[in-house]
């Protein structure tokens, strides 16, 4: 991952001042991690999808969770994003319009692909930072 002099000074400032990150030592961190790989495989890691009304949530019943929900609508899609056999988000209703709005299957992937990709971003960040933490710190 290639970076400016700016955005590597930019990440710097991000830990605190005693946390004696070295410099070129960052610099050769960040230009050795492969964010691309990372983002790949974290892409199939977590996966969109609707729901189908039936399947158990983290454990919960699927007749629990439409009896104890009170944001669950009739009609419309419900997206998730999965993280193995977890669900990380549950969107019954369109996020982007007020009150309870059914979504339609295109809008529910297109939130649900942009939820997916913005967990992606902050997961890249934070392996990226660890990555950092363990090689970069005097």
């Amino acid at each position: 991952m290639k970076k400016t002099a700016n955005e590597l000074l930019e990440l710097k400032m991000r830990f605190p001042a005693d946390s004696n990150i070295d410099g070129a030592k960052l610099e050769m961190v960040v230009e050795a991690f492969d964010d691309k790989a990372v983002r790949k495989d974290l892409e199939k890691r977590y996966v969109v999808m609707t729901w189908d009304r039936k399947s158990d949530i983290n454990g919960v019943s699927a007749q629990e969770v439409l009896e104890n929900r009170d944001d669950v609508l009739d009609d419309g899609e419900i997206v998730l994003v999965m993280d193995g056999d977890q669900v990380l988000l549950f969107q019954p209703h369109d996020p982007d319009q007020p009150g309870l709005v059914g979504m339609n299957s295109k809008k529910a992937k297109a939130y649900g692909n942009q939820y997916r990709d913005e967990l992606v971003d902050q997961t890249i960040d934070t392996e990226l930072v660890q990555e950092i933490l363990k090689k970069a710190v005097k």
